[in-house]
Order: C-alpha cells, then sequence, then structure tokens
C-alpha cells in the first residue's frame, strides 16, 4: 500500500521508501530464518549468502572491493619502479 511516497507492509506495518526494499521485506516478513533461508543463494565469490532481489548490489561490493584492490596493486608497482637515490651523488655544477 503506497502512502506519503512509501510503501507499508499490510502484515507488519513497516515502510519502505524503495520497491525493492519493499519487496525483499514483504518476502521475509513474519517468516522464520529457515524460511527466509530458502529465498537466499550462496555467493560464488565469497559463499555469503543474500536475498536474490540484492544481487546487483551484492556484486557490486565485490566489483568496488576489486577495483580497490586493482588500484592498490599499481600504486605499489609504481612505488617499486620509481629509481632510488642510493649510492653516489652526483656533483654540483
Amino acid at each position: 500500500m503506497l502512502k506519503n511516497n512509501t510503501l507499508r507492509c499490510l502484515n507488519c506495518g513497516t515502510t519502505r521508501a524503495s520497491s525493492l526494499g519493499f519487496f525483499a521485506h514483504v518476502v521475509c516478513c513474519g517468516k522464520t530464518e529457515e524460511e527466509i533461508d530458502m529465498y537466499k543463494f550462496p555467493c560464488d565469490l565469497c559463499d555469503q549468502k543474500y536475498l536474490g532481489v540484492y544481487k546487483y548490489q551484492h556484486m557490486g561490493m565485490h566489483k568496488q572491493q576489486m577495483f580497490a584492490l586493482s588500484k592498490r596493486e599499481k600504486i605499489e608497482e609504481k612505488v617499486c619502479e620509481e629509481p632510488t637515490n642510493e649510492g653516489k651523488r652526483r656533483a654540483a655544477k
């Protein structure tokens, strides 16, 4: 039921602003952990379980983590490649 741009659960009265969040709530509302677990999928990357409606967000989290790791590795490579000033000093001109 839509009221003031929020969706209200008819079962428990909880409100959600997004339709995705509301759908996830309706799937879980009034159910036991075992029943909710039937709607969850294991992630191929981390084995964490998530509701099917949240697959895009869950995979987005992995994408951000991989991007951050890649960026960190590139920075470390640049630091390793920079010449050091060890050894003899250059003569002043």
